[in-house]
This record gives C-alpha cells, structure tokens and sequence, in this order.
C-alpha cells in the first residue's frame, strides 16, 4: 500500500501500512476480500475502515485482530428495514458479514469482536455534528461557571460537586471512524458530506474545534508504539479538505475575498440540502459505472468525471460520445477502428474514412429499442470543421445565412477535392480509396474532425482520438489518476 499523503518534514513513516506479520496479513486481506463479496450482495453496504495495529506495519502480531467499521448507507437500505431500528439493523448486518466471511465463532470473538457496524445517512451526520456543538457550548458554560465560584474560599463539598458537573463528550467516535483507512470507495460520499456541512458553519472557530475532535480521535487509534515514529495525519480543517475533499479544497483556495467565500458556502448548504443538482459529474458517467462496475471499486463518479477531463485536456469536445455497433466487443478489447482498417465498404454518410460517434445516448436509427452495443468514448476534437449548429437541411443553400454558407461549401470543397484526388491517384478508384482520401484531404486542410448533423455529429480522423470507456485501458488509466490525486490510501 502506498501512501498518498504528502508528509510533513517532521514526519518519517507512511500513515497506512498493512500489517506484514504473514497470520496478520492473511486475516487482513481475508478481511478485505470479504468486504468487497459482501458488497457484491448488498450493494447498500458502503465498505468499511480499519484502524489500530492491522494498519502499523510491523506493529501487527499473528495474534492481532482486526479493528474496523462496516458502513452502511442508510438512505439505500432495502425496504424490508423499514420498521426496525438502527441497532437491529447495524447488529443484523454485522452478524451476516461476519457469517459470510466463513470463521468460526471462536475467530469471529477473538479476531472481530471490535467490528463494529454503522448506519450513515444526512441526519447521522447532522445529529453528530451538533452532539459537538452541544457539548462545546456546554464545556463554555461549565468553565464560566468554575471561574465564578471554583475558588479558594469554596468548601470542599462545593468543590466536589462542581467537579461531578463537568460535560460528558458523547460523539460517536464512527463518525470520525471514517477517515481511517478505507476498503472500498462508498464512504467518500459521507466522509465528502460531513466536511461540507462542517464547512458551512457559520462559526469558523467551531469549524476547527470539530475537526480537532477528529483529528484526537484518528491519532489515538493511528499513532504507532514507538514514539520515534510519526505519521501525518490532517490536523487542522483546510488539510483535512486537502486530503479528504481536494475539490472542495482547490475551490476555496481560489477564493480571495469574503463575499465569494460567503457564496461558496451557500452553495455548499444548498447542495447537501438537495436543493442544488451536482454539476460536477458529467452526463453519461452513470452509463458507464453501469457497464463497468469495477470502477466503483477504484474511485467516485466525480473522481472519473474529472479524470475524464485528463485524457484530452486540449480537446474542445468535453462531453462523453457514443458509438452504436454490433462489434462492441472488439472495440472494448481493441478500440476504435476506422473503415479502411476493418476491411469494410462505406456507404451512404460512411464515405469518409473515418469514426463516427454522437452525442445521443439513444440510437439515431435504431430507437431505444435498439439491440447494437452502446459504446462510450471520449474525443480529441481540437480543430473542427464545425457545422454542428446548421439546420438538417442543409442541402437548401438558400436558407442558410451567408457565414454559414461560406464554412458549408469550404466543406463541400474539401469533400469534393478528395474525391477529385482520388481518381487522380488510382484511375479507377474503390468506394474505401476514395473515403481514405477524402479524409487525407481534411487532414491537409489543417482539420482533425468534422462536427456535422448529417454525419452522426461528430467525426474523427484518426483512431489516436478516441478513447473507449471502461475498456481495459481506461480503467488502467483511470487506477493511475486515483492513485496519484487521492491524498488518502486505500488498504
């Protein structure tokens, strides 16, 4: 396990390290193994955290247990949970994971008994983050009250009583229990959402004394028996959005003045209220998680969207494309082809050499009915021949306004010329050597794509301007984005 958090110059040990004693790190793994299986059947379950010795390296003994939360998120739970409470619930799903991982009572006490399950949803949140402001209000009206009457002069009885009424912290240390290290990427969502209403807050001071409880907490169960070696671990509320919410984070550190950072926490408000959509995610995305449901296992829906963005960061075709097909298959395994490369023949709009893709999620021919294989991509489109905003009747010259005329027939032209050129080169040229060349000709003319209604919308020269989603490249490249952005590991 690396770790991805940028340490401190004081510190010398990476905060996660899996336990290396070989007992320890097969129940470990065991453990790991059986969380993502236990997913599988109850999609509901988030994942859990570990925490204490399994995450210190060698610190871990053959007789060391394993020390975690299982989170489940509440707002998907299935309906048959309706009228029972939160114990029985948390108390059921802690029994059948344990059942699930196949170990025998005496394991099950000896290794898990500090398995501990909880049920996490909007109100959880809440009501935890307001037990602290209850409990710092508290603290303040006890401390006012020694200072006024814990003195000298009280009498010992006094004194006693005084003492007995100091506030009891009762957090539920779960909560905090999140930002040990990870199994599985479900808890971003809850980790991401109690930092956001932390942050909104109208009280910055209450913002960084909430955090500071975290932060003790983490420490207690993270710090490792020798006091010579330190871990990072985010202390104070910005680097905990550093590591934990770096949208979040890079977002208010562009901010310079208070009226934004005003209207930034509204909408933050807004958002975990619901009474905002999330724009971060792009169209399409949800598809792809569908088909592809490793993905969940390796990074968010946000994470891949902004991944997305990565792959062509020059291109100024930012949305995810389609291509409707009976050959999916070899697509996902081989990518994009053109029509020369398959050995085909175009016809009709195909007499261009090159992939065509749109930007419907339903088949224009085929309805939603349709039986082709859906395929997902992205596009580097960074010099277009643009006549995506003309009318699908474009072949009525007469309506369209003068510029438009201008960019259609400079289109027609080039169309035209490779069709002219490839007679000149082959004498009596096929249907393919004359798409092959009315694609040459668009390349020579400085363009690398054609945005065209007629055309299935969008249309690449050249296969290196694609890249298929949720293929085995992608997904590859997509672990390689995670593993560098994340500031936090996952075991």
């Amino acid at each position: 396990m690396g770790e991805q958090i940028i340490s401190k110059a004081n510190t010398n040990e990476r905060r996660f390290l899996p336990a290396t004693e070989s007992s320890a790190k097969a129940r470990l793994d065991h453990f790991r193994n059986g969380i993502k299986s236990f997913q599988k059947e109850h999609p509901e379950v988030l994942g859990a955290t570990v925490y204490g010795s399994m995450i210190k390296g060698e610190q871990a003994k053959e007789s060391s247990d394993v020390d975690a939360f299982l989170y489940i998120d509440k707002e998907t739970l299935p309906i048959e949970n309706n009228n029972k409470n939160d114990e029985v619930i948390e108390s059921e799903y802690r029994e059948n994971f344990l059942k699930s991982l196949n170990v025998t009572a005496e394991e099950s006490s000896r290794y898990y008994g500090d398995l501990r399950s909880k049920l996490l949803d909007n109100q959880v949140l809440d009501n935890d983050i307001n037990t602290r402001i209850e409990y710092d209000n508290k603290m303040k009206a006890y401390k006012k009250k020694m200072e006024e009457k814990y003195t000298y002069e009280t009498p010992e009885e006094e004194k006693n009583k005084l003492l007995s009424q100091e506030p009891r912290f009762t957090s539920d240390f779960a909560i905090s229990g999140m930002f040990h290290a990870r199994v599985g990427s479900g808890i971003e969502k809850y980790r991401r959402l109690f930092l956001e209403k932390v942050r909104a807050l109208p009280d910055n001071e209450m913002t960084e004394k909430i955090w500071k409880d975290v932060y003790f907490d983490l420490k207690t169960y993270e710090q490792r028996a020798d006091p010579n070696k330190k871990i990072d671990i985010p202390e104070t509320f910005n680097e905990a959005l550093r590591v934990y919410h770096p949208d979040l984070y890079k977002n208010l550190m562009k901010e310079k003045d208070n009226e934004k950072i005003s209207e930034l926490k509204n909408n933050i408000f807004k958002q975990f209220k619901g009474e905002e959509k999330d724009t971060k995610i792009k169209e399409g995305v949800d598809f792809v998680f569908e088909q592809n449901p490793e993905l969940s296992n390796i990074g968010t829906p946000e994470e891949y969207s902004n991944y997305l963005d990565t792959i062509f960061p020059n291109s100024k075709i930012k949305d995810i494309v389609y291509h409707y097909t009976s050959s999916g298959e070899k697509i996902m395994r081989d990518g994009f082809k053109s029509i020369s490369e398959l050995g085909g023949e175009p016809t009709g709009t195909g007499d261009i050499d090159a992939i065509f893709l749109t930007k419907s999620p339903i088949s224009y021919w085929a309805g939603e009915k349709s039986t082709f294989d859906k395929i997902a991509s992205v596009v580097e489109s960074k010099n277009a021949i643009d006549l995506s905003h003309l009318s699908q009747e474009m072949k009525d010259e007469n309506k369209l306004s003068e510029e438009d005329l201008i960019t259609y027939k400079k289109y027609k032209d080039i169309f035209n010329l490779g069709y002219d050129n490839a007679w000149v080169k082959y004498k009596n040229p096929t249907m393919i050597q004359i798409a092959e060349e009315r694609k040459n000709e668009f390349v020579k003319q400085g363009y690398d794509s054609i945005l065209h209604p007629e055309l299935y919308e969008i249309v690449v020269l050249d296969k290196k301007q694609t890249h298929v989603l949720g293929s085995e490249q992608d997904i590859k490249k997509f672990k390689e984005f995670v593993s560098k952005s994340k500031q936090t590991t996952t075991l």
